[in-house]
């Protein structure tokens, strides 16, 4: 009788013990794929406005730039690029602007050069930093950009 009990207490401990261990395993799957689909699919969570004025003789002055980051995670680092836009469409100038922490769910405004030419301005994340995804310096670029966001 005695080993019956033991023999079942030891099952009883091993299946515990396992379905604590698959518990784990399961949380650490769903946490992995939630952050997934922030690490690949991450222009369609980031967002970039501007609001500058356009002089006449051609030129843009007071440039403000606002970042959204709606993940839940903080951005370390960003490089936001300003494409200042010729009338013909074209890329008059470019220019690459840092920034830095910018936690979860939040905006980042910041003043962004003036330039003597341009008719509009275009923005997009060049590179990006975000530790709980394991993005160190991540390069995302126009054309991923594009796919997500209005440039």
């Amino acid at each position: 009788m005695k080993k019956k009990i033991i023999i079942f207490s030891i099952i009883g401990v091993i299946l515990i013990i396992g379905g604590i261990l698959l518990r784990q395993y399961l949380d650490i799957e769903a946490d992995r794929k939630y952050k997934a689909e922030f690490k690949y699919n991450l222009p369609k969570y980031l967002e970039i406005e501007d609001n500058y004025k356009y002089r006449n003789i051609g030129g843009i002055s007071d440039l403000k730039v606002t970042f959204y980051n709606n993940t839940p995670f903080t951005v370390y680092e960003a490089i936001i690029t300003v494409d200042y836009i010729k009338t013909s469409g074209d890329i008059y100038k470019s220019q690459d602007i840092l920034i830095d922490f910018i936690g979860a769910n939040r905006i980042k405004e910041f003043d962004a050069p003036d330039s003597d030419r341009g008719t509009k301005v275009k923005c997009f994340v060049k590179e990006i930093t975000i530790g709980e995804l394991n993005l160190m310096n991540t390069t995302i670029g126009r054309e991923e950009w594009k796919k997500y966001n209005k440039y």
